[in-house]
């Protein structure tokens, strides 16, 4: 079961899991509304919203999570109350894991990228207006994926940005090769995804090569197998997975020239394109069995 707002079709769950069964999401729904809908018995129950703070859209999750297991049926993401990047970077930091925050204090030549602290510019909160009134104050300048996060000098960033509480300010990190890479996770089974892809900004969408490595843990250990080229970032995908009860989502990753690698976002909504990457997806799809 999916319960979903604003994530299906065009996104990588509903091409990956064709067999789901999906439910509507309705902002503060009644779990009485929900719970209707699902007949007692095994199975997953994906807690599918498309905001950075999904727990906004329920009337009670804890309760929809306890009355879910008392039927049997298993919650997905549902303890997953924040992907914002400052938030992101907030349990790198607590883990261990290489963080990409910026301060004020530093090379005034180096290169930072300013960000919207809410996912894609908080454009899915914009549909909702209860939302859009808590996060997106009127008249704050807001950057969007449309006119891309600008990559500017230190000393370019004003003092109004640096004090804004809805941007992310994070330290520019790439490397000379292009590579970039997204994670994908479902449950147990982790594809690492190394792509070419030209230009400051990469999105993932014009790109030049793309090699899948694949991954299997088991107790949040990496079992055999897999290609040793990872390990290291698979080790930190689950740390960060522990970290935030992560069981499904697509994890962007960026690389600096001396081999160190940074996670700078993580989506639990992940679009997908329809490219034909069919032993991938069935890779993912297995954990799902």
């Amino acid at each position: 079961y999916v319960y979903e707002w604003n994530a299906w079709k065009g996104f990588l769950f509903h091409t990956l899991c064709t067999y789901a069964e999906r439910i509507e999401g309705k902002m503060r729904q009644p779990n009485s509304a929900i719970l209707k809908q699902i007949p007692a018995g095994k199975g997953y129950f994906l807690c599918h919203i498309n905001l950075t703070k999904p727990n906004l859209f329920y009337r009670n999750k804890k309760q929809l999570v306890r009355l879910l297991l008392s039927q049997g049926i298993t919650p997905l993401n549902a303890e997953i109350t924040d992907t914002s990047k400052r938030h992101v970077q907030h349990i790198c930091r607590q883990t261990g894991i290489n963080v990409t925050s910026a301060t004020v204090e530093g090379d005034a030549d180096e290169l930072l990228i300013v960000k919207t602290n809410l996912n894609f510019g908080g454009r899915a909160e914009k549909r909702l207006p209860r939302l859009a009134s808590l996060f997106l104050r009127p008249g704050s300048r807001n950057y969007s994926t449309e006119t891309m996060y600008p990559v500017m000098a230190r000393k370019l960033v004003t003092k109004e940005v640096w004090q804004n509480k809805n941007m992310a300010i994070e330290k520019y990190i790439a490397n000379d090769d292009n590579y970039i890479y997204r994670v994908y996770k479902v449950l147990n089974q982790v594809v690492v995804a190394e792509v070419i892809e030209d230009g400051l900004i990469k999105k993932l969408i014009h790109t030049r090569q793309r090699t899948n490595y694949f991954y299997q843990i088991r107790n949040n250990e990496i079992l055999p197998g897999g290609d040793p080229k990872f390990v290291d970032l698979v080790k930190d995908i689950v740390a960060l997975s522990q970290a935030m009860q992560l069981d499904f989502a697509a994890i962007d990753v960026v690389r600096s020239n001396d081999n160190k690698y940074y996670i700078i976002d993580v989506n639990i909504t992940p679009n997908w394109n329809g490219t034909d990457q069919s032993k991938k997806m069935a890779f993912l799809a297995a954990g799902l069995v």
